[in-house]
């Protein structure tokens, strides 16, 4: 499985950095929980990764919001 960061900002602290992956020995996770209202990002060393996303209660997409390029918490709201 290939790395995957996941960085979950909040207003006024420092990016939890949850680091996703199958070697759990030097800290990897195979899977990472987001809270709800809480932002959310991914980066990955490689080229691509695959992933999937279980969204509980179910997802609505009118209630979804996609940041701007650039943008981070704390900054303008998107």
């Amino acid at each position: 499985m290939a790395l995957l960061e996941l960085n979950l900002p909040e207003q006024g602290t420092e990016s939890e950095r949850i680091t996703l992956g199958s070697d759990l020995e030097p800290g990897q996770r195979p899977l990472g929980i987001v809270r709800a209202h809480v932002w959310q990002s991914t980066r990955t060393p490689w080229y691509w990764s695959l992933v999937g996303c279980t969204v509980v209660p179910a997802f609505d997409f009118d209630s979804f919001n996609m940041a701007p390029e650039g943008w981070s918490p704390g900054l303008t709201n998107p």
